[in-house]
């Protein structure tokens, strides 16, 4: 059987001071693909976690507990509630009622629906309270 060898990636370098705009774009762009593959690798491994957890869980309900360890390090199956509005009865709306009567706004999350916000605005409607600011992003495309 052939003997493969892994390709390992050369590291990131930032162009220097001489580096001409189309040296730079390509680093640009290099980067972005850099990104783009560990982004890759990093969701295959979320989706290997969600796998392993759910063979801890059902090995802790096989072995009646919630802390088990190997050579290298220890998991343990913490239950906890998580706090959801009970959208089948009409949670928000009670919710909503409840927040304006005791002034718990905090309860809340101060930050806009900007794709539901935007669309409102693209359609000439006037949001109160609601401000564009500029930013400037970078955006990457391959040239070929």
């Amino acid at each position: 059987m052939a003997k493969t060898t892994e390709k390992k990636p050369t590291e990131f370098v930032l162009p220097g001071p001489k580096a001409t705009p189309g040296e730079i774009a390509d680093a640009r762009y290099d980067l972005e693909m850099r990104l783009k593959d560990a982004n890759a690798v990093v969701k295959k491994f979320e989706g290997l976690r969600v796998d392993l957890d759910e063979i801890i869980r059902q090995a802790a309900l096989k072995n009646k507990g919630t802390t088990f360890g190997g050579k290298f390090g220890v998991v343990t199956v913490v239950h906890e509630d998580k706090l959801t509005v009970d959208t089948e009865n009409g949670g928000w709306d009670k919710l909503y009622a409840w927040i304006k009567k005791t002034g718990s706004f905090d309860c809340l999350q101060k930050r806009l629906g900007e794709k539901a916000i935007g669309d409102r605005i693209a359609a000439g409607v006037v949001v109160p309270g609601v401000t564009k600011f500029p930013i400037e992003r970078v955006k990457v495309t391959a040239t070929k």
